[in-house]
């Protein structure tokens, strides 16, 4: 019997600091193009407004994002998926319903523009803003559980993006890859 061997590589801190680098540069791209998408849902959201079921959705979307912020404070606010270096875990206020309210409440809106105005350009911008703000969640999550001791456990308490979910639910979404 022939033993394979294999080599172990071990990350250099150059290694390192080029992944970090990297997954840096991953989320500024993820940044501007969340800000481009944004941006053209924000053009089209006058006919959202206009109808007073949408205006709610984004009155509500602007009302939690004002929470968020009130909660976060100015001190850690960041549009970059990695937490700021002198941040703090938050867990109260917004926080205590949902792990990521802002994104929450830009999915709301979102889905407000949408549903009054379901054109090729909102729908693809739409789907921009989904997949961006699903990807940061994933990169901020990881960066969250290596930043704070007791991220785990709060995540396991908090759902992701929507309140009130059932935790069955939780983890059937985690098990195909989406926040819960």
């Amino acid at each position: 019997m022939a033993q394979s061997t294999q080599a172990v590589t071990v990350p250099t801190m150059t290694e390192s600091g080029q992944h970090f680098q990297s997954s840096r540069r991953f989320g500024s791209v993820l940044v501007a193009v969340q800000f481009v998408a944004l941006t053209i849902l924000v053009w089209h959201v006058l006919p959202a407004i206009q109808y007073w079921p949408s205006a709610l959705m984004i009155l509500g979307s602007l009302a939690l994002m004002g929470w968020a912020l009130a909660t976060m404070g100015k001190l850690t606010f960041r549009f970059h998926p990695d937490p700021s270096e002198q941040g703090t875990l938050r867990t109260g206020g917004a926080y205590q319903w949902m792990r990521h309210p802002m994104y929450t409440a830009a999915l709301l809106a979102t889905s407000a523009v949408v549903w009054r105005n379901p054109n090729h350009v909102v729908v693809v911008s739409a789907c921009l803003v989904a997949i961006v703000l699903l990807l940061k969640i994933r990169i901020e999550e990881a960066a969250l559980r290596r930043k704070f001791y007791g991220y785990n456990v709060y995540a396991e308490r908090v759902p992701a993006l929507v309140p009130f979910l059932p935790r069955w639910m939780r983890r059937g979404l985690a098990r195909i890859g989406l926040p819960d």
